[in-house]
């Protein structure tokens, strides 16, 4: 620890939630993905204890849904 220049008190798992974290923050990643690379069996482990979305993701609208069925056919009329 004091070779990486951290606090003494730094334990092993402090540096797994730090990578899982980061992987997660990254936005390179999917959860799952990020399961994998942390080798995580349980995919409510990754996502319960390390997953903390960035403040970025409160003002995101999801607009995928609607760009998906944009092209199916109203097949009863109404508009």
């Amino acid at each position: 620890m004091r070779q990486a220049g951290l606090p003494e008190r730094t334990r092993f798992h402090d540096l797994k939630h730090l990578y899982t974290t980061t992987l997660g923050d990254s936005g390179k990643h999917d959860p799952k993905t990020v399961q994998a690379l942390s080798r995580h069996a349980e995919f409510s482990e990754t996502w319960d204890t390390y997953a903390h979305p960035p403040l970025a993701v409160e003002e995101v609208t999801v607009t995928v849904f609607g760009t998906a069925f944009s092209g199916i056919a109203d097949t009863d009329g109404a508009a």
